[in-house]
């Protein structure tokens, strides 16, 4: 069953819920206790968002054709 709640855990925080949602969805008392617990899924997350913010600032040439490829990264049509 922790196996269960661990991996649950993990999909929210990898899915951006805020941590003190997920505290309080844990029940734990204080927010200190979950960033104990979860801090190598934090860490990893941290390294998930530096990789698509390099990506991101690589499609900031916003002249010619990498206007589009640019709203279609950040998913809006171009209309």
């Amino acid at each position: 069953m922790h196996s269960l709640r661990r991996t649950f855990v993990s999909y929210l925080i990898f899915k951006g819920v805020e941590l003190i949602t997920i505290s309080n969805i844990l029940g734990h008392k204080d927010l200190a206790i979950t960033l104990q617990v979860y801090a190598h899924q934090i860490e990893a997350l941290k390294e998930k968002i530096a990789i698509k913010s390099k990506k991101f600032l690589t499609l900031c040439d916003l002249s010619g054709n990498n206007f589009k490829i640019f709203y279609d990264y950040v998913g809006f049509s171009k209309s």
